[in-house]
């Protein structure tokens, strides 16, 4: 099955029409219906697979994977979950008429910087930084008359997808030392919870700390110890939004021997506090089997609209 790819033209925010995050006991299938409202949906899976019919397409949308649904299609559960399942639903729209299907042996060139790339599905390769985008947006949705800065924050989300999805999609193994870039990166992320060091990153595959480095350098413009210290603070940014932990529970779980010193690093990093960060973003509109979205925006998009 050929995923589809829409390219839409960036040249301002997006609208965020509706959002939220959805927690679905066993046995669970979505509602048939359609975004008659020209509304473009996107869904983000956190936990368990949902099985979606799309404009008769079924799709299993698994863990870390996201899915987009078009306007003005029915779509629906085609088949009930085993499991709980937890996804972020966000639907918006798209201020413009220039979206199109991506052709994918088109090549990717700097006409493209001003647009943004939605594939029906594909699996998202950071997938914590779209929690802690996605959290940030869903809190700012809950506060009165705040819709500019949702939309920001919605495009902003967008942007890290379409990145995420492009960086996998054009990534291309030119030679060996690209191909270890690689797979440092992957081992790295899979072993961010624990106390890892640039030496011993350096030992698992068989090259010397200078050298490490010097790929790093390289292909990521930056030096080991930042890279490492950047998927901590990622990880410990979903934590604290997304879990009760102290801060001392958190830094602990990231490896760090000192919870003084993961504040500083995180402060460092981040321009505030673990606790600034944790109250910053505290809000969420959250749905399940039994309780059905609202519209929280139709009211502000109506009034934009008569201005």
């Amino acid at each position: 099955m050929t995923t589809l790819v829409y390219k839409a033209k960036l040249s301002g925010p997006f609208t965020l029409f509706k959002a939220g995050e959805f927690i679905g006991e066993p046995g669970w299938q979505h509602n048939l219906t359609n975004n008659k409202n020209g509304d473009y949906e996107i869904m983000v899976v956190t936990k368990g697979t949902i099985y979606l019919d799309i404009n008769h397409t079924k799709f299993a949308v698994q863990e870390g994977d996201c899915i987009l649904v078009p306007p003005f299609v029915t779509h629906f559960g085609f088949k009930a979950t085993e499991t709980t399942t937890k996804h972020y639903w966000i639907h918006f729209l798209l201020n413009t008429n220039e979206i199109e299907k991506y052709n994918k042996n088109e090549k990717f060139t700097r006409q493209h910087y001003n647009e943004i790339f939605l594939p029906q599905l594909f699996k998202i390769s950071e997938i914590n930084k779209i929690i802690v985008l996605t959290k940030q947006l869903l809190d700012s949705a809950e506060i009165p008359n705040n819709l500019l800065q949702c939309n920001y924050l919605l495009t902003a989300l967008l942007i890290e997808l379409s990145n995420q999805y492009l960086k996998n999609a054009t990534q291309q193994a030119t030679d060996k030392s690209s191909q270890r870039m690689e797979q440092i990166c992957n081992w790295i992320k899979l072993h961010a919870y624990e106390n890892i060091t640039v030496a011993q990153v350096a030992d698992k595959f068989n090259i010397s700390s200078v050298y490490l480095t010097r790929l790093f350098q390289k292909y990521q413009q930056q030096s080991t110890l930042d890279y490492i210290h950047n998927e901590k603070i990622t990880l410990s940014q979903e934590l604290l939004l997304t879990t009760s932990k102290s801060i001392k529970e958190i830094s602990y779980q990231l490896g760090f021997t000192n919870d003084k010193y993961f504040m500083r690093l995180f402060k460092k990093l981040t321009n505030m506090t673990p606790t600034q960060y944790r109250n910053t973003y505290t809000k969420e509109y959250v749905n399940n089997n039994t309780r059905n979205p609202d519209i929280p925006f139709t009211q502000e998009l109506n009034h934009l609209d008569e201005i």
